[in-house]
């Protein structure tokens, strides 16, 4: 009895207070509840301003939730609001791992708001955590390079190489990155790379070639290292490549002016290194013309045509020149300056296809003596390089807008022969067959282009605009 009294002693007591928590819990849930919908909700339509509000709602009642913090950094990322986004998003990873998208946005975060070395650490720290996922080491050391932390990437590549040392990526991104700062033990990278076909190859091929003829102690295999990368499009590192050169020769008014272009392309301004660059070497065709192309990146075409003229002058023999002039002076308005100079480089380099095919996408482009001078220089350019897919697109292009669709059809399907993943020649081809009147034809083209273009955004719209407007139901 005495124990049965105790119970319901207890019961009196605490029957209240549990009564009182659910007056006090039953709201505060359906607070949260409503919240987190509505939260769901803004963040599928992209109102990031309100689903902030509702994740600090939840927050205020429930700040110990990972989720909800992990959102709110999301959102306030969203919102531009890095601090805040940092904050959040560090609070929720010292309850549990972030996505990875949300890693990724935690490090752009840091760089907003220049700690740079806290997204270093991060991505470095992460990429230890994932020793066995090949997919996310890759894109650990993508973020790892666009950040700068190349010993990190590399790193990051080496756990990615242990796990499929015979992928061509991991192989070709390793055998890239060591040939500007440990060239020989790029060798065994590149070697695999070599074979992978396409740019990859051809840059794998150059890149062996020169490490393997040249003294490791050679300042030139940086430079020429360095042009390689810049031809493949690898500016970051290239720029690394050129950095390294004026370092230990900073007389080298070439490398300097190499290294203003690389970083133009990677993200710096290059205005010092070319003004560097031109100070020391103020008569150099390559000092000068990159200068100009500075310019004329900034829209200053007067400047750019000046330092072009001076590029002419000290090497008059070099093409390129004669058609960057022709380029600067198209987008300037002065199309019979810009006819003059591209005839003026077919002089100076007749035997190069690459002059007639400059004059040929002028006047073609710019509806500028079509024919005679249009047609005939895309004629020339095909006799010196028969089997070039860009060039037979090119003399179809040529042969349709002279309205000569039967022997532009003939071009078009070289082309298309040669290179059946280019989108720009199924385009072409599509509109051949629109102007034909075959449909179901044209309609096969344009969608294929449309395939094609992936990120291609111009030629994506131009094929589907043609098929809507000529072809719709097809």
């Amino acid at each position: 009895m005495k124990w049965t009294s105790k119970l319901l002693s207890l019961l009196l007591i605490f029957l209240p207070l549990a009564a009182a928590g659910l007056i006090h819990f039953a709201p505060q849930a359906q607070v949260v509840k409503d919240a987190g919908g509505k939260a769901a909700e803004a963040e599928k339509a992209g109102n990031w301003s309100i689903a902030v509000t509702n994740l600090q709602t939840i927050l205020a009642w429930e700040g110990w939730r990972a989720d909800a913090l992990e959102q709110l950094g999301r959102a306030e990322f969203e919102l531009k609001q890095y601090e805040a986004a940092a904050s959040a998003f560090e609070k929720a990873r010292s309850a549990r791992e972030l996505s990875f998208d949300n890693i990724e946005r935690l490090g752009l975060a840091y760089m907003q708001i220049g700690r740079a070395g806290d997204a270093q650490e991060l991505w470095r720290a992460i990429s230890l955590s994932a020793p066995t996922d090949f997919d996310f080491l890759m894109e650990t050391a993508s973020k790892q390079r666009e950040i700068g932390d190349m010993v990190g990437a590399v790193n990051t590549l080496l756990n990615a190489y242990h796990l499929r040392e015979s992928d061509i990526e991991v192989n070709y991104l390793l055998g890239v990155q060591l040939a500007v700062t440990e060239p020989q033990n790029a060798v065994k990278f590149l070697t695999v790379s070599s074979t992978a076909g396409g740019s990859r190859e051809a840059v794998s091929k150059e890149l062996l070639s020169e490490i393997e003829n040249s003294e490791e102690t050679d300042l030139l295999r940086s430079l020429r290292v360095g042009q390689i990368l810049s031809n493949a499009g690898e500016w970051d590192l290239a720029a690394r490549s050129f950095d390294e050169v004026v370092n230990t020769s900073p007389q080298n008014g070439f490398a300097w002016a190499l290294l203003g272009e690389a970083l133009q392309h990677s993200g710096g301004s290059g205005f010092e290194e070319l003004q560097k660059a031109l100070s020391l070497d103020p008569k150099s065709d390559m000092v000068n013309a990159l200068m100009a192309l500075y310019y004329r990146r900034q829209n200053k075409s007067e400047m750019a045509i000046d330092y072009l003229k001076k590029a002419i002058a000290a090497n008059p023999k070099e093409a390129a020149w004669q058609i960057e002039l022709g380029n600067t002076y198209a987008e300037a308005g002065n199309l019979q300056a810009a006819l003059d100079a591209y005839s003026e480089a077919t002089k100076v380099e007749p035997e190069d296809p690459t002059t007639w095919q400059a004059l040929a996408s002028f006047c073609l482009s710019r509806n500028i003596e079509i024919s005679p001078t249009g047609i005939d220089a895309a004629r020339k350019a095909l006799s010196l390089d028969p089997k070039n897919p860009e060039l037979l697109d090119l003399m179809g292009v040529g042969l349709l807008i002279n309205d000569d669709p039967d022997s532009a059809e003939r071009f078009f399907s070289q082309a298309v022969e040669l290179a059946p993943e280019n989108a720009t020649y199924h385009l072409h081809y599509g509109q051949l067959y629109i102007q034909k009147g075959d449909c179901p034809r044209a309609s096969a083209e344009l969608k294929e282009a449309i395939t094609l273009a992936q990120n291609d955004t111009r030629i994506s719209s131009n094929a589907e605009r043609l098929l809507n407007g000529y072809c719709a139901g097809y």
